[in-house]
């Protein structure tokens, strides 16, 4: 029997089998996608914000729609 859960933290809704989650202690995926990184880009992630103000973690631009890339000295 599926059952509806929400994230405490998040807000992220989603059904899963309560044996599932039980068993396989499943949590939220969203909060788990968002800090599946490693220590590496937490890093990287941390000194962008410094330099850009906002950036995402977890962001996957579409690579077809980037024609170019300027980078300034």
């Amino acid at each position: 029997m599926e059952i509806n859960w929400k994230c405490h933290k998040c807000g992220h809704e989603w059904k899963v089998y309560a044996k599932n989650r039980a068993i396989q202690n499943t949590g939220c995926f969203a909060c788990k996608r968002r800090w599946n990184t490693s220590f590496h880009e937490l890093l990287l992630l941390y000194y962008f914000k410094e330099l850009f103000g906002t950036v995402e973690s977890g962001y996957n631009p579409d690579i077809e729609s980037v024609k170019e890339v300027v980078l300034l000295q």
